[in-house]
């Protein structure tokens, strides 16, 4: 019988194709709003699971490469934008032409209703934000934290 010994594939970073998300903080930062909370919905996501991605464009100058990943047949980026949890960028400087997820118009889309709904990042009220839990460490609101020692 031969060896059924499966190989794990090389490491691969890939940033999701015209999106921001907030940054988790370095040792001894403070994170930026719903950036754990956008990172845990992906780790959740996708954590253990079989996927695949397609890179869409690679900019040379920072060494990156952009693309779309899927999980099953459902586009990851689509699934975090209506969460609420990233940005859609458009046209930032550097970026050459075609350099932008061919889901774009679809990203763009779902963003807005996220804005609509207040997920997320785009949050209105202060009882959303709080109910997070991690407000304390950014909020700008005096009254929700007033009572939550820093």
């Amino acid at each position: 019988m031969g060896s059924t010994k499966v190989k794990i594939p090389p490491k691969k970073t890939i940033t999701l194709s015209s999106l921001i998300a907030r940054r988790l903080a370095r040792k001894g930062g403070v994170d930026e709003p719903f950036a754990w909370e956008s990172r845990e919905y992906l780790r959740k996501l996708y954590m253990g699971k079989d996927i695949t991605f397609k890179v869409d464009y690679t900019v040379p100058s920072i060494g990156q490469e952009f693309g779309s990943v899927f999980l099953s047949d459902k586009n990851v980026a689509l699934m975090v934008v209506s969460k609420g949890w990233v940005k859609v960028q458009v046209g930032e400087q550097g970026q050459q032409k075609g350099d932008a997820s061919p889901f774009l118009t679809e990203l763009l889309h779902l963003e807005e209703q996220a804005k609509q709904q207040g997920l997320g990042r785009w949050t209105r009220s202060v009882q959303e934000i709080c109910s997070l839990g991690s407000c304390w460490l950014w909020c700008p609101y005096e009254a929700c934290c007033s009572a939550v020692t820093k």
